[in-house]
């Protein structure tokens, strides 16, 4: 996976999810997902609320894979080398360079 983009702190690496990630998680391929990251997933990773998301995200990074970096982001915890979160922007900066974001 290419970590080019991404922020690391002192506990945390936050990355941007790659086509390849939603991807598997779509398919609720845990395994590829621990693979392509090199980290533990838990099972309760992911709330069914954030699944959702996932389909319509892969779609658009098929579409146009520009928008990788305002979308999904995943939260690594460092020590314990597990996926511990996620959280996003609803997409790029608008007219007035503000962005959106849940976690």
């Amino acid at each position: 996976m290419n970590r080019s983009l991404h922020i690391t702190t002192q506990r945390l690496e936050l990355l941007p999810c790659s086509l390849e990630v939603a991807q598997a998680v779509v398919t609720r391929n845990k395994p590829q997902v621990e693979r392509l990251l090199g980290v533990q997933v838990p099972d309760d990773s992911h709330a069914s609320e954030v699944l959702d998301i996932f389909p319509m995200y892969a779609q658009m990074l098929i579409d146009d894979s520009s928008p990788l970096g305002w979308g999904v982001w995943l939260m690594i915890h460092i020590t314990d080398c597990s996926l511990i979160g996620d959280l996003g922007f609803l997409g790029k900066p608008d007219q007035t360079r503000t962005v959106e974001m849940g976690y």
